[in-house]
């Protein structure tokens, strides 16, 4: 894992986002925030048979892919393309509107070749491994 900074430089991949696991009404939600963002931003929403593409297929649909689909079930933003700082900005205006994936990840070169059941998994076992560290330190004398 990767601490992002708040500087000038681009991230990994197109300008984009990959989001699974949003209602309906948060994916309109979601498009807003995108647009507020950047006109530029394009927005893919995975669908539930999408979980064994690899990312660098789901970042090559077209812009609002998967608006209409049975969603992904998992809840997550990926996010490419971006410069550090736009990063934050937008991942605070998504948890302002409430949106709140449990799961965030910028694109690698690494995990452009992964599978999107097989990012999101492994991001739900570092979550879980978070959750108890905080555990552990307090349970030590």
């Amino acid at each position: 894992m990767q601490k992002i900074g708040e500087s000038d430089k681009k991230l990994f991949g197109e300008f984009a986002i990959v989001a699974s696991g949003f209602s309906k009404d948060e994916r309109k939600d979601l498009m807003d925030i995108a647009n507020q963002h950047s006109k530029e931003l394009k927005v893919i929403f995975a669908a539930e048979k999408d979980g064994s593409l690899k990312l660098k297929e789901l970042f090559s649909k077209e812009h609002n892919y998967g608006f209409l689909n049975e969603e992904y079930p998992k809840k997550a933003v990926i996010m490419s393309g971006f410069l550090e700082k736009e990063l934050i900005d937008f991942m605070k205006s998504v948890k302002s509107a409430g949106l709140n994936p449990k799961l965030w990840a910028v694109l690698t070169q690494t995990s452009n070749d992964w599978k999107l059941c097989d990012l999101l998994d492994e991001l739900e076992k570092e979550a879980e491994a978070m959750k108890e560290i905080p555990k552990q330190k307090s349970s030590q004398p």
